[in-house]
C-alpha cells in the first residue's frame, strides 16, 4: 500500500545534480546497473562503460505506505512516511533546512528478477546484512555502513519502492559523541556502526527480533 505524491517535488533534475545535492556519489553507477538489468545481455556491457539515454530525472523526497498487517488488528500496523530529503533554501527564507534521510528495512530476494521501469524506485545506500543471531547484551542488531573495498564509496542501489517493508532506527554503537564532530545531519556517515533499535514500536518489536 504505496502513496506517493502526484506531482514530484523535483521536476527534470539532471542526474549530477541529483549525485551532489543527495550526496550519493554511488547514485549513477547504480542505476547504470539497474537499466543494464532491463536490458538484453548482449547490451549490457555498452551500458556500463557508456551514457545513459537520459540525463534529467523526477525526483520525490517522501512517500507513504502501510507496512505489512502480521495479525488481524489493523491498529497495530502504523502508517508510515519515510523521507530523503537533501537541505534547501526555505521559501521567503534564507535559513536552509536540514537533510533528512530515513532509514528501512528492505526486503532481500536474490532470485528476484528487475521490476519493469514504470515501477517507482528508489536509491539506497547498504547497510550490513543482520548476523543470526542480536547483540547478547542489548537484543539488537548490530549494522554497519556498507562501503566499496576500492576506494570507500557507500555501496548503493536501485531497487523497487514496494521492497521497502519498513522505517527503522538506528541507535550509534559507541555512546563516544565528543571529538567525533556527530551531528543529525552526518551521523550516517560518520559512525563507523549502529544497533537497530527493536524497541521502537510494538511493530518492530514483532518484526524485529
Amino acid at each position: 500500500n504505496i502513496r506517493i505524491a502526484k506531482h514530484p517535488h523535483e521536476t527534470k533534475k539532471s542526474l549530477n545534480a541529483i549525485a551532489n545535492s543527495h550526496n550519493a556519489p554511488g547514485f549513477i553507477p547504480a542505476l547504470k546497473l539497474y537499466i543494464n538489468s532491463l536490458l538484453p545481455k548482449r547490451r549490457t556491457e555498452a551500458l556500463s562503460i557508456g551514457c545513459l539515454p537520459f540525463t534529467l530525472l523526477d525526483v520525490w523526497h517522501h512517500f507513504k505506505f502501510t507496512p505489512v498487517n502480521l495479525f488481524d488488528d489493523a491498529s497495530d500496523v502504523p502508517k508510515e512516511i519515510v523521507r530523503a530529503a537533501p537541505s534547501s533554501i526555505k521559501k521567503n527564507s534564507k535559513s536552509k533546512s536540514k537533510s533528512r534521510y530515513d532509514t528501512v528495512i528492505i526486503l532481500i530476494n536474490d532470485e528476484a528478477e528487475s521490476a519493469a521501469a514504470e515501477t517507482p524506485l528508489a536509491y539506497v545506500t547498504w547497510f550490513s546484512r543482520f548476523k543470526s543471531v542480536p547483540d547478547s547484551k542489548n537484543g539488537m542488531y548490530r549494522v554497519q555502513p556498507s562501503v566499496s573495498a576500492s576506494n570507500g564509496t557507500p555501496q548503493g542501489e536501485i531497487i523497487p519502492l514496494s521492497d521497502i517493508r519498513q522505517s527503522c532506527m538506528l541507535v550509534p554503537s559507541s555512546s563516544d559523541w565528543e571529538g567525533n564532530g556527530w551531528t543529525s545531519d552526518n551521523i550516517l556517515d560518520k559512525c563507523p556502526a549502529f544497533f537497530v533499535n527493536n524497541f521502537q514500536s510494538k511493530y518492530t518489536y514483532q518484526t524485529i527480533y
